[in-house]
């Protein structure tokens, strides 16, 4: 201003590489069923496939016993004990991605610091919700042992109407507080029934959220 009696505004731009991280909840909830486990590696293995095909570079993060990065073939140790919030601090992530969660989302902590987590830094955060049948309505009979997959513990309960009544209530409200924690940093959530064949997990559940409309699943 001083030697142009002008007023100039500089503006920096920093050169970054589109980049896609996906993150794959390891835990031994995703592969309960082996329908489940064949979907989250199904999907994990497709999603940089997707991204490169669009000029953008993955990071695949193995949320396991170890977290790492992973190039190339997906590891097949669902082992974690701890889920997928407690590993996060362990993972190197950047800033201005693409940024894709693989996980049922099945957490029973607050989920606004989670999800403000996943999305800090992130141009774009999407929450792939896998879920198997037994998430979604578990059957009821004379007496069923629950146990943690992650710790191990086990309760022997009456899984009857009530109960499962019970479940899909509160199932139903973790879903609309993740739904509304998503909307609040602008992050889609996409769910994928485990059941369902990839492909038509791909074009009825993601294709609007992470493909462009030019790109064809082959």
């Amino acid at each position: 201003v001083a030697r142009t009696d002008r007023l100039i505004l500089r503006v920096r731009r920093e050169e970054v590489a589109p980049r896609v991280e996906v993150l794959v909840d390891a835990s031994r909830s995703m592969a309960i069923t082996q329908a489940k486990r064949e979907r989250v590696r199904e999907l994990g293995e497709l999603l940089p496939r997707l991204a490169r095909a669009q000029g953008l570079t993955p990071a695949v993060f193995w949320l396991g016993a170890v977290p790492r990065r992973v190039d190339g073939p997906l590891p097949d140790d669902f082992e974690a004990k701890h889920a997928l919030p407690a590993l996060l601090p362990r993972v190197a992530l950047r800033p201005c991605g693409v940024r894709v969660v693989l996980s049922d989302l099945l957490f029973d902590i607050p989920l606004q610091p989670l999800v403000r987590r996943l999305a800090d830094g992130a141009a774009r955060l999407v929450l792939v919700q896998v879920l198997d049948a037994s998430d979604e309505d578990p059957e009821g009979g004379e007496g069923a042992r629950l146990v943690d997959s992650e710790t191990g513990e086990a309760l022997d309960r009456l899984l009857g109407p009530e109960v499962l009544e019970r479940y899909r209530t509160r199932l139903a409200a973790h879903q609309a507080a993740l739904d509304g924690e998503a909307r609040r940093v602008r992050a889609a959530v996409c769910r994928v029934s485990a059941a369902q064949e990839l492909e038509a997990c791909v074009r009825e559940r993601l294709a609007g959220e992470l493909l462009e409309p030019r790109t064809r699943v082959g």
